[in-house]
C-alpha cells in the first residue's frame, strides 16, 4: 500500500548519503549516483514528544545512519515509510504521531566491478512478425527464474554482459538473490539499479555472452495486439500464457502500464511480456484480483523501465540467438 505524508502527498523512496557530517536526504525518484551493493536492511522508529508534534523521516535519519555506519555502508536507500497515531505514555494524551522507516544499507561498487553502461535504444526493424511459437522460441533462452530469501519471480536478460531486468518488488530488501537459466546454470546476482515507484530493477550477474532479448517500443503497441507472458508462475519454469494488449495506460510518472488478459500469476513478476516479433514490450508486475474481475494483468513498459533505471539497450548487442 502506498504511504502518504501528513499533507496527503504520496511518499517516494529516496537515497540518503551517510557521511559523518550533517546529512540531507535526496528525495523523489532519484537513484543512488552510481551502482551499489546491498549490505543490510535497517529499520528505524520515532515517536513525537507531544500530540501536537510531528514524526518525519528526518527524525529517524540519525538512527538509520548510525546503524548503516556499523555495517560499513556508504548510504541508505529508504524503501518504506509508515506514519500512524500510536498510544501515548502520558495518560493525559491519547495518541501521538509515530513513524517507522525501512531502508537498505548500501555500499557503492568500485569502478572495476561495474558492468559497462547500456547505450541508447532504438527500435529493432530487422525483426518481423512471426508465429507466437517462433516469438517465444526467440525469447525463451533469455528468460530466467529469480529467487531471493523472501520472494520468487522471473527476469529477462537485456545485456549479454550480465544485465537482467526484473520487478523491483521481487528483489527489494533481499539479502540474497539467485538467478537460474533454463539450461540449469545458476548464479548469484546483485542489484545494479532499482526504482520502486516504477517497480523495475536491473540486476548484475557474473556471466557473459548471454542470450539476450530485444526491447520493443511500447509506443507502437495497439489494443488487440497479440502478446505472451513468459516466466515461472508458482515455480513452473518455461511457462507461456497468451493474451492481447487490452490497453496501454499512461501514468503520471511517465512509465506506461500495459494492461493484458494474458495470465499473470505469482512467480511471473519480472518476466517478459513479448509481441509477435519476439521483442520484450513489458515486464510483468501485478494483476488485479476480484470476484467480479478477470483477465486484468499489468506489465511495466520495458523501454520506459530501462530509461527510468538510467540505462537503455544497445540493439547491436541484442541480436536474437
Amino acid at each position: 500500500m502506498r504511504q502518504h505524508d501528513h499533507h496527503g502527498n504520496p511518499h517516494r523512496p529516496g537515497s540518503v548519503r551517510c557521511p559523518r557530517a550533517r546529512l540531507r536526504p535526496i528525495t523523489g525518484n532519484q537513484l543512488p549516483p552510481r551502482p551499489y551493493e546491498q549490505v543490510g536492511i535497517i529499520k528505524g522508529h520515532y515517536s513525537a514528544a507531544t500530540a501536537w508534534g510531528s514524526a518525519e523521516v528526518t527524525d529517524v535519519l540519525p538512527e538509520l545512519h548510525a546503524r548503516a555506519r556499523e555495517m560499513g555502508a556508504e548510504a541508505v536507500l529508504v524503501t518504506n515509510v509508515n506514519r500512524y497515531l500510536g498510544r501515548a505514555l502520558n495518560p493525559m494524551v491519547r495518541t501521538i504521531p509515530n513513524i517507522d522507516v525501512v531502508a537498505l544499507a548500501i555500499r557503492y561498487l568500485p569502478a572495476s566491478a561495474v558492468a559497462p553502461p547500456l547505450t541508447v535504444p532504438t527500435p529493432s526493424p530487422a525483426l518481423t512478425s512471426v508465429s507466437l511459437a517462433d516469438a517465444v522460441e526467440r525469447v525463451a533462452p533469455s528468460v530466467v527464474r529469480v529467487r531471493t530469501d523472501s520472494a520468487r519471480g522471473s527476469g529477462v536478460v537485456v545485456d549479454p554482459a550480465g544485465g537482467i531486468l526484473t520487478a523491483a518488488h521481487v528483489v527489494k530488501g533481499a539479502k540474497t538473490i539467485t538467478v537460474e537459466f533454463s539450461d540449469g546454470r545458476r548464479t548469484t546476482a546483485s542489484i545494479r539499479s532499482l526504482n520502486i515507484e516504477a517497480d523495475v530493477a536491473l540486476l548484475n550477474i557474473p556471466l557473459t555472452n548471454l542470450p539476450t532479448a530485444r526491447i520493443g517500443s511500447s509506443q507502437s503497441l495497439r489494443p488487440g495486439e497479440d502478446v505472451a507472458a513468459l516466466g515461472a508462475p508458482l515455480g513452473l519454469a518455461s511457462t507461456v500464457t497468451r493474451g492481447i494488449v487490452s490497453a496501454v495506460r499512461a501514468q503520471p510518472d511517465g512509465v506506461a502500464l500495459i494492461q493484458t488478459d494474458a495470465a499473470i500469476n505469482p512467480g511471473n513478476s519480472g518476466g517478459p511480456l513479448i509481441n509477435l516479433r519476439g521483442e520484450v514490450v513489458g515486464i510483468s508486475s501485478f494483476k488485479l484480483v476480484d470476484d467480479q474481475a478477470q483477465g486484468l494483468g499489468f506489465a511495466v513498459a520495458a523501454d520506459a523501465a530501462l530509461a527510468r533505471l538510467g540505462a537503455a539497450q544497445d540493439p547491436a548487442k541484442s541480436a536474437p540467438h
